[in-house]
């Protein structure tokens, strides 16, 4: 399949698209596009496509064609066109004008594209007769079906439609944080924020879709492979594939198709349905916080539920389909006769779906593209830095970089002990090297180009974590000095690299503390955690000159991970075996860090057990302010790892935690063998790092298993679609604005 999402409107287009008969094919890449005006006036376009339940055509249905919105997440989106009903083989087809311009009529079929502005296009077919039996008197009202088509400007001759429950579930699950699900049967809405990074993050978000199915052919993907290209591409020689969680967008398919596929909606299946994807806990976890969520009362708004709330947390009751929890009803919905194949063989834990990104062949450098990934960055485009650790081997170390889509875009360093990213307000991207080739350097990208040739900072011995404060100082943790901690100041985009500045000695003044991670807040307080002592605040602004006071360690369980929220609340998590007397059978705990206005012995610390928390490696915060963060331990007594989220509310010693993800009971984790709990996938390792882009989607790095060693040995990233609410990026921006774990 061409790439939909970067073509351009061409003159006299017609398409014709037939009913599909292959349901497990694949297609091939959808580039996101940076497009922001509709293409130059051409000649009529006819656009046709087809709707099916399962692979039954449907009749009758009501196919509509809309703009997403720009006035905020879940809204603002115009009815451009209706079409005529589908026939009796569930076609349908819309005309798109070569003028550009206003709604036309939007009762009709004919429609063109905004006269400013390139909004994404969608379609929804509602209702119909899905029984095959060619009357009108039959009408499955519960019926909806949806499909994202990209850009305005991308609608072209060549755009094929197959509106079926695989390309619902594509659509809704990577688009999940731009929907309103409404209250009625077709009263879906999608929108974004009219900001530029609002729009960056639903155009990523739409392309992603391409990694998940076929719109062309409403078909699952098994895997699709990107190579980098360009002869200035230090990621040459390099491929990604990405591998889906196929199975399960299937098994979703198969379950919404159980109450479409029925003769109207109160068929057992469609009750059992909408009684079991139930809404999301509170709303205020959501994009949408403000949102009133009632039950289900179509197959979009059940598949935006277990988008949004994956564990189908809610009330149970017994229903036709069987089952003892609301997810295990939902499951045994696909398990008669599934019109899609082959999906999960047993209940998942989670609806969450995974998109698991590895490399082959080896970049210019002769490096891996990824290769003990060990942490990552999010730039302004949506797209990941990613710094490998390559299991510590001498010169295997790079800084890499992919697209939202994973198109290998950058591979640079060949040193070794990759250990810290972080990029600045301009877009360059800092990486650390605990390395004596680069005499133990920091090395800077230029502007995040692809084509920069880096520039090589030389730092105190073994830098580890980076952060960067919002005026766009760089800072720099070492295991020299008693762990000190050192500054560039303000050092942009610059080929004569100047010397670091020493603000601060380490936690105990040995050299054998180290500090994994760092951030600064909004005020421009420097926080760092140890896996050995515990988090600190390494320094707090400079009252006057350039002279930060330095900050005694604050001392807590010993921890991994840190972010800081919009109220300058900090989190992370401990892991093992603290001094601390506690009331609980582990110290496997979440703090939130309430910062004093001084030094660290201010810093507040809640020290309470979240079930499933068992040993954080990493933590991130979402645009609504709900943590997410890997495990030191596997997640089940299979061996497999998770990744869990939660929100928090209160401050200090009077913080509390709610999961939302799956969990544990404390009483299986009285020993350092206990489970995690999370969403689970087969390809999750320990998480050293992750991070959230500016469409929600939240990228885990496969670091490794061994939890007690640095070396890392991961050879994946996997990214989870549309889970989280969509953040700032970069980090750095969030910090200097004041929107730190908000929405763009």
């Amino acid at each position: 399949m061409t790439n939909f999402l970067s073509r351009r409107i061409r003159p006299v287009a017609v398409v014709v698209a037939t009913a599909c008969s292959v349901w497990l094919s694949g297609c091939t890449s959808m580039l996101p596009t940076t497009t922001s005006d509709p293409a130059p006036l051409g000649n009529t376009a006819t656009i046709t496509g087809n709707v099916h339940g399962g692979q039954q055509p449907i009749y009758n249905a009501v196919v509509r064609l809309y703009a997403s919105g720009t006035s905020g997440y879940g809204s603002g989106s115009t009815l451009l066109a209706t079409s005529v009903n589908t026939n009796t083989s569930g076609v349908f087809s819309f005309t798109k004008l070569g003028t550009t311009g206003g709604v036309i009529n939007s009762a009709l079929p004919t429609w063109q594209c905004p006269a400013s502005g390139n909004p994404q296009i969608y379609i929804t077919a509602i209702g119909g007769n899905t029984q095959g039996t060619g009357v009108t008197t039959t009408n499955n009202a519960a019926s909806g079906l949806i499909a994202s088509l990209g850009p305005c400007s991308g609608v072209t001759s060549s755009t094929q439609v197959n509106l079926n429950e695989i390309s619902t579930v594509a659509t809704v699950f990577a688009m999940a944080q731009y929907i309103n699900p409404g209250t009625t049967p077709g009263t879906e809405k999608m929108g974004t924020s009219s900001t530029t990074q609002g729009t960056t993050g639903i155009n990523n978000a739409a392309a992603t879709i391409a990694n998940l199915a076929s719109i062309t052919n409403g078909t699952p993907i098994t895997s699709n492979s990107y190579a980098a290209t360009g002869a200035s591409n230090s990621a040459l020689g390099a491929t990604v594939i990405a591998a889906p969680e196929s199975a399960k967008l299937i098994t979703i398919a198969d379950i919404l198709a159980s109450c479409i596929n029925s003769v109207n909606s109160s068929s057992n299946n469609c009750t059992d349905l909408f009684a079991n994807a139930t809404p999301p806990p509170v709303a205020s976890v959501t994009s949408q916080p403000t949102a009133s969520f009632g039950a289900a009362q179509d197959t979009i708004q059940a598949a935006y539920y277990m988008a949004v709330n994956p564990v189908d947390a809610g009330t149970f009751t017994s229903r036709s389909a069987g089952g003892t929890t609301t997810l295990g009803c939902l499951f045994l919905l696909a398990s008669s006769n599934p019109p899609f194949v082959t999906g999960l063989s047993a209940a998942p834990t989670d609806w969450t779906i995974g998109v698991t990104y590895t490399s082959t062949g080896s970049c210019v450098n002769t490096n891996a593209l990824i290769s003990g990934p060990d942490h990552a960055a999010v730039d302004v485009n949506g797209n990941i830095w990613i710094m490998n650790d390559a299991g510590a081997v001498a010169g295997a170390s790079s800084l890499v970089e992919l697209s939202p889509l994973g198109v290998p875009l950058f591979c640079q360093g060949a040193q070794q002990g990759g250990r810290g990213v972080a990029i600045d307000q301009s877009g360059n991207v800092w990486g650390s090297f605990n390395t004596a080739t680069l005499a133990n350097g920091i090395m800077e990208v230029p502007l995040g180009s692809p084509t920069a040739t880096p520039v090589y900072w030389t730092a105190a011995a073994t830098p580890i974590a980076v952060t960067v404060d919002g005026n766009g100082n760089v800072f720099y943790s070492t295991a020299a000095n008693g762990a000190g901690f050192y500054e560039f100041s303000s050092p942009g985009t610059n080929t004569t690299p100047t010397a670091s500045t020493l603000i601060a000695t380490g936690f105990n003044g040995t050299a054998s503390t180290q500090v994994n991670y760092m951030a600064a807040d909004s005020t421009g307080r420097i926080f760092a955690v140890s896996s050995t002592t515990g988090i600190m605040l390494v320094a707090a602004p400079p009252v006057s000159g350039t002279t930060y006071s330095q900050a005694s360690p604050a001392m807590s369980e010993g921890s991994y991970g840190i972010a800081i929220d919009n109220s300058n609340y900090v989190y992370t998590g401990t892991t093992c075996c603290g001094t601390t007397a506690l009331t609980i059978p582990t110290y496997r705990l979440m703090e939130k860090v309430t910062p004093g206005t001084g030094t660290a012995t201010q810093l507040s610390l809640s020290q309470q057990y979240l079930g499933g928390v068992n040993g954080a490696r990493s933590m991130t915060l979402d645009g609504a302010d709900n943590m997410w963060f890997g495990f030191e331990l596997p997640a089940n007594a299979a061996g497999q790892y998770g990744i869990g989220e939660a929100y928090s509310s209160g401050g200090g010693t009077t913080a509390t935690f709610t999961q939302l993800s799956p969990g544990v009971t404390p009483s299986t984790c009285a020993t350092s063998g206990c489970e995690s709990g999370g969403y689970v996938k087969s390809d999750y390792t320990i998480t050293v790092d992750m991070a959230i882009d500016p469409s929600g989607n939240v990228w885990v790095l496969n670091s490794g298993t061994n939890s007690t060693t640095v070396p890392t040995t991961g050879v994946s990233v996997t990214e989870v679609v549309g889970a989280a609410v969509p953040v700032v990026a970069p980090l750095s921006v969030a910090v200097k604005n004041n929107t730190l774990a908000t929405k763009p």
